[in-house]
């Protein structure tokens, strides 16, 4: 297990110190903190643990000016340290700090009473209680408390030893999530190019692996990892790295950028949340509120828009809808602060329970209950949200929506697929009742399609399409191969689909027309009309019908045998090309090569209606070319 420890508290409590204390090392890295004897940014150590493991620890700024870094660094952690000096108590500092722990849900820590050395047993004692009194309804109010002295290191190795302790009740980041580091510092190290830190919220990492950097939507490699200064080949959730990035400048870099794998976080301009404010402020939202929104490392100033409400009082929550001024990466569950717009102070947070959403009519009563469904739900109702929301939605798309873990996710996916509650169409998926629906609208469709079309094959695989669904190309085509293989109730034909049971239905006026048609083809037999010339002789035989009726009877005796395609525009009779069976028979009994010209004279007509004859054997295989001439190939199937 990995864990993160954070330190909390005001300015000049001792915290920096404490770390010392702890780890050995300083915190303070930058000349200003240096010289001012303050932390202005966040710093880190490794505290190595009894049984060899390390948890790594983040020191915070006290100072007020300096809340959103010590909110870049709170995002990841997993057990607190509220450091008191107990010559001041709790201050106001400490106050905010402790609310965001609470707001984070951060459940583990402990409270430390530092500068001990500085007053007497009594009023260490008197302390104590004043502060247990004062955390008496905070999640720290059972914690345990540890008594120290920087300075002397009294109290250092009890510390050492509740930390290991408390380490044991806190919630280890899942190692089993999708990869994701929110970065909280980017600079350049001379010969090894940019170099990033941060957190691992969730996931893995291996060296020489191709990420993504959000916002941005910049591919890279890593170079090479460290964890806590070690070089290592692979990193896990709740770990500190320092990644050595290929070929990304440092400039391109900002904290709140996220490191994932490509393609699977993107940055939002919107997220649904459950957002709750303070009770202890002096502050009431509106809707359009503008106020500092800070999630994981970013921050940006947002606008909050209230689904129930049309404000929020202190200690209130609700649904909304936060819209960002400048897009972060956001996921599911993620918990958020929100700080006041001018004056700046923290007055809230919650979490995210759709983080990839537009804009909503704020009393729309059906997105309200399906935020509520995606808020409680247990991971089958979360998936079926999504799906009936988004449907058809890829399974990869439906994953990132989710915000489960790939066990979980994988677990109830196959189970909802299994029970039909989802129906998988290639990579895309669509809930029972849409593909239900759908199925009855392809059975309409088709049967209208029928009884206006009753000589045609079906209807054009393209053409139905645009008519059923919106359906992705390779949706619809699983779509269409599920129905006919496991529901067996369409047939599909080359580019045409209809119905299993369909069967044409001729009339006596469309047998009339066609036995019509066929006389046509055989007054000349080897010199048929084309189709305009079909139209203009059935014209003047008193039958007007337009191009595509034509094509429809002359579709229909094609299939049934009664005449021959050679192309779009040229059908011949069955007599005609039974007869020219025959000629062709007949001479190669005699001869062994045919010529074009022979075979135009056999037939007794003209080379633009011999060739097609001619090349609609050569498909048959009853002749095969051979230069200028054709050959008796498999003559023996003349009949």
């Amino acid at each position: 297990m990995n864990y993160i420890i954070g330190t909390a508290g005001h300015i000049d409590h001792g915290k920096t110190n404490l770390i010392y204390g702890l780890t050995g090392e300083n915190t303070d890295r930058l000349e200003e903190e240096k010289n001012r004897g303050i932390s202005v940014d966040l710093g880190f150590a490794p505290l190595q643990l009894s049984g060899g493991g390390i948890a790594g620890i983040v020191d915070v700024p006290g100072h007020e000016k300096f809340v959103h870094n010590m909110l870049a660094g709170a995002a990841g952690v997993d057990m607190v340290l509220l450091v008191i000096d107990v010559t001041e108590g709790i201050m106001p500092q400490t106050k905010e700090h402790l609310a965001i722990m609470e707001l984070l849900e951060v459940n583990s820590g402990i409270i430390v009473l530092t500068k001990i050395d500085l007053e007497d047993k009594e009023w260490v004692d008197m302390m104590e209680m004043e502060v247990r009194e004062e955390l008496e309804n905070t999640f720290l109010a059972d914690k345990p408390l540890a008594k120290v002295s920087n300075q002397t290191g009294e109290g250092l190795e009890e510390l050492k030893n509740l930390i290991e302790i408390e380490l044991e009740n806190a919630t280890s980041k899942n190692v089993d999530g999708p990869l994701r580091i929110p970065i909280d510092r980017v600079f350049k190290i001379q010969g090894f190019g940019t170099v990033i830190t941060g957190t691992m919220a969730s996931g893995t990492l291996e060296e020489n692996e191709e990420v993504e950097l959000v916002p941005g939507n910049i591919k890279t490699r890593i170079r090479k990892i460290q964890v806590y200064k070690n070089e290592v080949k692979k990193a896990e959730a709740g770990q500190r790295v320092a990644l050595n990035l290929s070929g990304v400048d440092r400039e391109d870099i900002f904290r709140g950028t996220v490191v994932g794998r490509p393609g699977f976080y993107e940055a939002v301009s919107h997220m649904d949340v459950r957002l709750k404010l303070l009770d202890n402020i002096d502050w009431t939202l509106k809707n359009g509120s503008p106020l500092h929104l800070h999630l994981g490392t970013g921050e940006t100033v947002a606008r909050t828009y209230f689904y129930e409400n049309k404000k929020l009082a202190p200690g209130e929550s609700a649904l909304c809808q936060l819209r960002l001024e400048k897009p972060l990466v956001a996921y599911r569950k993620d918990k958020f602060i929100i700080r006041s717009y001018s004056p700046v102070t923290t007055i809230g947070g919650g979490y995210i329970i759709e983080h990839k959403t537009k804009k909503h009519k704020l009393k729309d009563k059906k997105v309200i209950e399906r935020l509520k469904s995606l808020e409680k739900g247990n991971p089958k109702d979360i998936i079926m949200e999504i799906v009936l929301a988004r449907a058809p939605i890829t399974d990869n798309d439906l994953y990132k929506q989710s915000g489960l873990g790939e066990n979980d996710f994988e677990k109830t996916f196959n189970e909802l697929i299994d029970n039909k509650s989802m129906i998988k169409l290639n990579d895309y998926l669509i809930d029972k009742g849409l593909y239900e629906k759908l199925k009855e609208l392809v059975k309409e469709k088709l049967k209208e399609y029928h009884d206006k079309y009753p000589l045609r094959k079906g209807r054009a695989k393209a053409e139905l399409m645009g008519v059923v669904s919106k359906l992705p190309q390779r949706a619809y085509q699983a779509f269409l191969e599920t129905l006919q293989k496991e529901e067996n109730i369409i047939e599909i034909e080359e580019d045409y689909v209809r119905l299993k049971d369909f069967k044409p239905a001729i009339s006596e006026e469309d047998e009339n027309k066609m036995k019509q048609i066929e006389e046509l083809l055989e007054k000349e037999l080897f010199k048929p009309p084309n189709k305009k010339q079909l139209l203009e002789e059935l014209s003047d035989l008193g039958i007007d019908i337009e191009q595509k009726k034509l094509d429809e009877y002359l579709e229909f005796l094609k299939k049934n045998d009664r005449v021959v395609k050679t192309s779009e525009d040229l059908f011949y009779s069955k007599k005609a090309f039974d007869e020219a069976k025959n000629i062709l028979k007949k001479y190669f009994e005699a001869n062994d090569t045919l010529s074009i010209g022979t075979w135009r004279d056999l037939l007794g007509t003209t080379r633009r209606y011999a060739i097609p004859i001619l090349e609609k054997f050569d498909q048959e295989k009853l002749v095969k070319r051979d230069g200028d001439v054709r050959l008796p190939w498999m003559i023996k199937k003349v009949k």
